[in-house]
């Protein structure tokens, strides 16, 4: 039960109107950010739609994908004005892969996988669904026109430095299963030295870590946990993290964008006015999606054990 003696406390207006402080260069910030989590929340769980062409075999899942791409950019350029600035996102002339070491085919690969389902008794003992993993792709390249302006330029050198003040505050490592485990500390010890990078770099980072996550092998065949050590931050310091514009740009990025396929999020230590919001907003939250998000305000060993991570949690990352 939530203490009605808190010094910070907050009722749910209280948050949503603090978010409106922290960002006063957005009108309605706080509507913005929770039109923003709804929409993206319901991208979050893409559904099998009747028709949707599925394949366990990759050569030809590519082949199509390929195909729907091209066929999308030859209408979109056919058309009117509008029509032909909105193919531009099929050249994909923002996206990262390159620093990646990777190309096209791989970040198609990592969508057609992101769209696999486990069937038994069939090669491979998965199918991947070519529509869903387009359909998905095609918000990814919007999102790379629509946003690369808060990232470009990015590039490994400039991640390097980030990353090196960063270290202790993004970890990463591989449970027994392979999935890809990431860990964010945002205890005060590590937020101090996190302070020192401004909204941006903090928000290319994070970019960052998101397309490592999606050009990982291992997190594409088994899947990905993300870990947020809370430490009991308030409210108003979570959202002054990013800047609004930046916050909502990452949250469409991490939830209905990238091809990071999420087991399980979980956030441990949650101040209780963090635990509020996120109340509030779960009703937006489609259930499927709802059960592999975890908010706690305790230490989430038990949460752990369930996870079978319990043994890989980085050194110093439970206080």
């Amino acid at each position: 039960m939530i203490s009605s003696n808190e010094d910070d406390s907050y009722t749910t207006n209280d948050l949503l109107k603090k978010i409106d402080e922290l960002h006063p260069s957005l009108p309605t910030a706080s509507g913005i950010f929770i039109d923003v989590l709804k929409k993206n929340f319901k991208l979050a769980h893409e559904k099998v739609v009747e028709g949707d062409f599925m394949t366990h075999d990759m050569s030809v899942a590519l082949d199509h994908l390929w195909g729907f791409i091209r066929y999308d950019k030859l209408t979109l350029e056919s058309g009117n004005r509008q029509s032909k600035e909105k193919a531009i996102k099929w050249r994909f002339r923002r996206s990262l892969h390159v620093h990646f070491d990777k190309t096209l085919d791989d970040v198609l690969i990592s969508f057609l996988r992101w769209s696999s389902v486990a069937v038994h008794g069939i090669e491979g003992n998965f199918l991947m669904n070519v529509n869903k993993a387009f359909r998905r792709l095609e918000t990814y390249s919007r999102w790379l026109e629509n946003d690369s302006h808060l990232f470009y330029p990015l590039n490994a050198h400039f991640e390097m430095n980030a990353q090196n003040v960063m270290k202790d505050h993004v970890q990463y490592n591989y449970d027994d299963s392979g999935r890809f485990l990431l860990w964010l500390d945002f205890s005060p010890r590590v937020m101090s030295n996190v302070q020192v990078l401004s909204s941006k770099e903090r928000y290319c980072a994070l970019v960052w870590i998101m397309h490592l996550m999606m050009f990982d092998e291992k997190a594409q065949r088994n899947g990905s946990i993300i870990v947020r050590n809370a430490s009991k931050m308030k409210t108003k310091d979570y959202f002054a993290y990013l800047s609004m514009d930046m916050c909502l740009s990452y949250y469409a990025l991490s939830l209905s964008a990238c091809s990071v396929k999420v087991v399980y999020d979980i956030t441990i230590q949650a101040h209780w006015s963090i635990c509020v919001f996120f109340s509030t907003i779960s009703r937006f939250i489609p259930a499927r999606v709802l059960e592999t998000i975890g908010i706690r305000e305790d230490d989430g060993k038990e949460d752990f054990k369930w996870l079978c991570i319990d043994q890989f949690i980085p050194n110093g990352f439970i206080s």
